[in-house]
């Protein structure tokens, strides 16, 4: 395409009625699911897809004017840097190298959607009566297992801090066994050594009677930058047009504490390019090598430049493709 990717436009070019492109988008029995099944097993046909593979999970937004198309609101829309009127889909990549490509998406409904309100919106959209409310979360992890379970070979998941603050979501990926790199806020507090977890004795004052970590004294990951025990090496990632990618990394072995006050171990990557960190918690094997946990931590770039690149020289989408990606 060498204009806007609409369906007026796909129209012109593939010299189809219009009404006939609405058609079929809105009203012909074609299953998205079935779809995406074809495109995650013409994916899985390519040899050099056998083994290598990391999954990517991210989201995209389309802007809407309107509030009747099928999941719209006003929520974070990442390609406006805001809160507007928009759909939000999320998705899962296979990315290897140089290569990516989207094989399963799923429309975010927010809970608005699910109130008495909009009942006549869902029965006009087809959202089915059996569906619930999912956080982006929990829809990412039911691709993922998605994924699993249909014998898509991956080695990891990566995903940003939107999936990486949700601890449940990273203790499920770690109970099913799936190793995972999880960007997370700068602020995440950790420990650098297993936190102590007991009933305060108060010398002074009530007595306490709630438990909580006692020591050590919990530390954000952006601290840690400049810490005795942070290492720096520069690592190759991949070839781009400047040439050959570098930067610097620092891995940790530091310790999470959940609500519940259960403790975990997990391998904290640092990454530092141009004079900016951004901070991953996995839980790979702590023999992983470096060049392996760099590479797997900053694989994420290609989603997100197929997310920018979908709708061709003006980053957009055709209209109303994300009403349709979510195989109602």
């Amino acid at each position: 395409m060498e204009t806007k990717r609409n369906i007026a436009n796909i129209s012109r070019k593939t010299n189809q009625s219009i009404q006939n492109m609405h058609h079929f988008m809105s009203n012909s029995p074609w299953s998205a699911r079935k779809l995406l099944d074809r495109i995650r097993e013409d994916m899985m046909s390519r040899g050099e897809l056998a083994e290598g593979v990391m999954l990517i999970l991210d989201e995209v937004a389309d802007e809407k004017a309107g509030e009747y198309s099928v999941g719209t609101s006003r929520q974070y829309n990442g390609r406006q840097g805001k809160v507007d009127n928009c759909q939000v889909g999320v998705f899962l990549s296979i990315a290897k190298g140089n290569f990516s490509s989207w094989i399963e998406g799923e429309i975010f409904l927010p809970e608005r959607w699910f109130t008495d309100e909009y009942a006549r919106h869902r029965q006009r959209s087809g959202i089915p009566i059996e569906r619930q409310f999912m956080t982006k979360p929990e829809l990412g992890l039911q691709m993922i297992r998605r994924a699993k379970a249909k014998g898509v070979p991956f080695d990891a998941v990566a995903c940003d801090t939107l999936y990486g603050r949700s601890t449940s979501f990273r203790d499920q990926l770690a109970g099913e066994h799936i190793e995972y790199y999880a960007d997370v806020p700068c602020h995440t507090r950790v420990y650098l050594e297993q936190p102590k977890i007991g009933t305060p004795q108060n010398k002074r004052g009530k007595k306490a009677t709630q438990q909580r970590v006692l020591f050590p004294k919990a530390i954000r990951v952006d601290r840690l930058r400049h810490h005795p025990d942070t290492v720096w090496q520069t690592v190759e990632l991949r070839t781009s047009e400047r040439g050959i990618l570098t930067s610097d990394f620092a891995v940790l072995q530091v310790w999470t504490v959940r609500d519940d006050l259960s403790r975990h171990q997990e391998t904290l990557i640092i990454r530092r390019h141009e004079k900016k960190c951004s901070y991953t918690l996995s839980n790979a094997p702590h023999t992983t090598s470096l060049q392996t946990l760099a590479r797997r931590k900053s694989q994420r770039f290609f989603i997100e430049h197929d997310n920018q690149s979908m709708g061709g020289m003006n980053s957009r989408p055709p209209d109303g493709w994300l009403g349709n990606i979510n195989g109602l």
